[in-house]
């Protein structure tokens, strides 16, 4: 009933929310391009420099450019059915979407969404978080917890300097992004966005658990460490507008304010089944906080896992156990929604958020105060 009476207003005002949802969840009409670079920078604390691979989606000029393939860990391959191999770009200033993996994933795992909004006219980058990808899990590279705690959100405002800075895709960015990202990539978004890591809730873990230590609680200690781990909404890159965290982890060891001292729009988004970022241990308490500040939204996926927010389990034709002990009771089972579906309505939930807070078009707002247009996902508001 809330729906028919706001979609019967909306029409009064000239807005036909199924219109809306349409353009929102189907391609854009703009050809996508794709290709990989390369960014170096000094990380905090460390002595050595670090390079992240990026792959970068925009929209292009089809020359008849051979479809782009995504090398996903540098072994499977994957073409596109969508993206061109490093096509001319349409000139013009294009928002940002940019993407943070989770823990053992890599930035190609973005390319549905990635693909969906290059093709609506934006600009995405999806960072390599080296030191916690695939590839530094396959050969025992992995850096010490504390490392990727604050090499992240580092990552993010690098990765933009990247694309601005670069001689082709530099001239299309406009300037203002939206971030998301998934699991560890949640708390990356939320961390970027301005929350505050609570060190002596991490110390006290050392304390609790003196055999586990991989090097991070002598990280934890030094000034350069908790100062990049405590820093708020102050040190927030101005260029994020706006944070949409998938599955964020580490809800936990937020300070006392938790989540509620955001000064950036959050659309939270969770899958009640989640066995890795579980319901109850994050996405409830998280929206807890959220829900305090009028304007942020929380997308629930009653039958979602942790995999249900990336498309591997339907793309890839391999035993996704190997890399992931447990997907199909984590969102890859025959009794979870569709992965795939799932990142077709999540990908136009987050294109409405990026249009209404990057591109500034308030009409958006409308898609998150009616039920849910997806079958399988439940839409809440913050009370005003």
């Amino acid at each position: 009933m809330k729906r028919l009476l706001l979609a019967a207003t909306l029409s009064a005002c000239g807005v036909d929310a199924d219109e809306l949802w349409q353009e929102l969840s189907s391609p854009g009409d703009l050809p996508v391009g794709f290709l990989q670079l390369d960014h170096t920078y000094d990380p905090v604390g460390e002595g050595t420099v670090r390079t992240l691979p990026l792959s970068v989606w925009y929209p292009a000029v089809d020359g008849g450019e051979e479809a782009a393939t995504y090398a996903v860990a540098g072994i499977v391959s994957l073409p596109s059915e969508v993206a061109l191999d490093a096509p001319e770009p349409i000139d013009g200033d294009h928002p940002v979407l940019i993407y943070s993996h989770g823990s053992g994933g890599e930035g190609l795992l973005a390319y549905p969404y990635a693909e969906h909004f290059a093709s609506h006219g934006w600009v995405v980058v999806a960072p390599n978080h080296v030191g916690n990808t695939i590839l530094d899990d396959f050969l025992g590279t992995r850096d010490p917890f504390a490392t990727i705690m604050v090499n992240r959100p580092a990552d993010i405002s690098e990765a933009l300097d990247a694309v601005e800075l670069h001689p082709v895709i530099g001239p299309l960015v406009g300037g203002d992004a939206l971030l998301f990202g998934h699991s560890f990539g949640g708390y990356t978004t939320l961390k970027a966005g301005g929350a505050v890591i609570d060190v002596d809730a991490l110390l006290a873990e050392c304390d609790a658990s003196p055999g586990e230590d991989d090097g991070s609680c002598a990280l934890w200690a030094t000034d350069a460490y908790q100062e990049a781990l405590t820093a708020g909404p102050a040190a927030v890159d101005p260029r994020i507008v706006a944070i949409a965290p998938q599955a964020p982890a580490l809800y936990p060891f937020w300070d006392d304010a938790g989540l509620t001292a955001l000064d950036v729009p959050v659309l939270l988004m969770s899958g009640e089944r989640d066995q890795t970022t579980t319901h109850e241990g994050e996405a409830l308490p998280a929206w807890g906080d959220l829900s305090t500040v009028e304007g942020n939204h929380w997308i629930n996926i009653p039958d979602g896992g942790h995999l249900t927010f990336l498309t591997v389990c339907d793309d890839l034709d391999l035993d996704l156990s190997a890399f992931w002990p447990g997907a199909d009771e984590d969102g890859c089972g025959d009794d979870f929604i569709s992965s795939t579906r799932a990142v077709e309505g999540m990908s136009a939930y987050l294109l409405a958020w990026g249009n209404l807070h990057v591109r500034g078009d308030d009409v958006y707002e409308t898609i998150y105060t009616m039920d849910s247009f997806v079958d399988g996902f439940e839409v809440r508001s913050a009370a005003p």
